[in-house]
């Protein structure tokens, strides 16, 4: 009976020696899971304050745009109502005025060409002198009324 009881001792002590070998592994990968658990937690976390930084910055430009759309519309009338009458009568002033070269620096800004340099000048508007910023109609306005 002792050889008996001593052999299972043997396979017991085996078996325990097995098993908190097992339960060391096992402590080493839950630890390594713990790692990356808080890698992806911090990941999580960022992508979480980058996309409600996004979401205020599209709901500023959404207020933004909601804003200026007014303005679009009104803009796109305007255009509309320009007949080739008015482009013909455009085209044969001589000697553009202040309001009319602002104008086609206006629309030189908006369809993103090229103008002059920004220097300060004294234009007429309105039957007054003000002070403003040279145009570009003779550089590049002009270029717009020849197609």
């Amino acid at each position: 009976m002792k050889v008996v009881l001593k052999e299972e001792n043997l396979k017991l002590d085996a078996a325990t020696e097995a098993t908190n070998k097992l339960l060391k592994e096992l402590d080493e990968k839950n630890k390594k899971a713990d790692i990356k658990t808080e890698e992806v937690n911090a990941v999580t976390e960022a992508c979480e304050e980058q996309r409600a930084t996004i979401e205020a910055e599209r709901d500023i430009a959404n207020i933004e745009l909601n804003a200026a759309l007014p303005y679009l519309r009104k803009a796109e009338e305007a255009v509309k109502s320009i007949s080739s009458k008015d482009i013909s009568e455009i085209r044969t002033i001589k000697k553009a005025n202040s309001t009319i070269r602002i104008i086609f620096d206006t629309i030189n800004i908006l369809f993103q060409k090229s103008l002059d340099p920004v220097v300060p000048m004294v234009i007429e508007i309105a039957k007054g002198q003000h002070a403003f910023i040279a145009d570009s109609y003779d550089n590049f306005g002009v270029k717009n009324l020849q197609g």
